[in-house]
């Protein structure tokens, strides 16, 4: 035997009706003539919005960007231009204004710096070679025609 949808009575209350306002509650509204507790903003039930100027959370206040140094710039382009000891000093001293005045751009001065010693290497090494071709007598020309 089956019995129909329609006569089906289900005796368990609503799960979704309004219920009382009792203290058991502790997220139930209470009544709009009744006064919170000293300290605490009135609870606003869902879909409405908080009061002018209150705040829902605290807002952190956003600081000033950080300043990039000028010398960790020019360390970083000297150091693409190839020029090795001027990129070295102005790599350091960016190093230095950065840790002194809270200064972005560390990784500009340490890029710069180490572009400079990598270009001064290089240099070292050519002049190097160039010696020690020289002193081989790699230059030396047989201009004699007989």
């Amino acid at each position: 035997m089956t019995i129909p949808l329609w006569e089906i009575t289900v005796s368990q209350d609503n799960p979704y009706a309004p219920k009382d306002n009792n203290d058991s509650n502790p997220y139930a509204q209470q009544p709009a003539d009744q006064q919170q507790p000293y300290g605490q903003a009135p609870a606003q039930p869902y879909g409405q919005a908080p009061a002018y100027n209150a705040q829902p959370y605290a807002q952190q206040p956003y600081g000033a960007p950080q300043q990039t140094s000028g010398l960790a710039i020019a360390a970083l382009v000297t150091g693409l231009l190839g020029t090795g000891l001027i990129a070295i000093i102005l790599g350091h001293l960016a190093l230095r204004d950065v840790k002194n005045n809270n200064k972005s751009g560390r990784g500009m001065a340490l890029a710069g710096t180490i572009l400079g010693y990598v270009t001064a290497v290089f240099v070292i090494l050519w002049f190097a070679f160039i010696f020690f071709a020289a002193s081989q007598g790699a230059f030396d020309a047989d201009l004699s025609t007989y």
